[in-house]
């Protein structure tokens, strides 16, 4: 455990446990990709067994994913958050236009 720090090692399951529910995997699932056995696994989610770093490698493995990318990119922040905001372009009143219009500039601005 010497190589993460108790909060990158937390970092990482709870991260885990996000990929898990967002992909709809299921432990049975992750076992076949990682090859860890899937009670190891009930254990390491419950908490109830500290994982080495070995043992989340191969988890993270199962995934397609690096621990390292994982735990080591967190220190990156997000500077800027870019994204894409879907508006209707007709069949609006004009209230709703201008209302819309206001929104889009109000996030413009942050």
């Amino acid at each position: 455990m010497a190589e993460f720090t108790k909060d990158e090692f937390e970092l990482a399951l709870t991260t885990l446990d996000q990929l898990m529910k967002s992909r709809g995997l299921n432990q049975t699932q992750l076992a076949h990709s990682s090859g860890v056995p899937q009670p190891t696994i009930c254990k390491v989610l419950k908490r109830t067994h500290d994982p080495t770093a070995d043992l989340l490698r191969k988890l993270f493995k199962g995934l397609g994913l690096d621990l390292n990318d994982i735990v080591k990119g967190s220190d990156m922040a997000v500077q800027e958050l870019v994204g894409y905001l879907a508006t209707p372009l007709t069949g609006l009143t004009t209230e709703e236009d201008s209302n819309l219009r206001k929104v889009v500039a109000e996030l413009k601005k942050r």
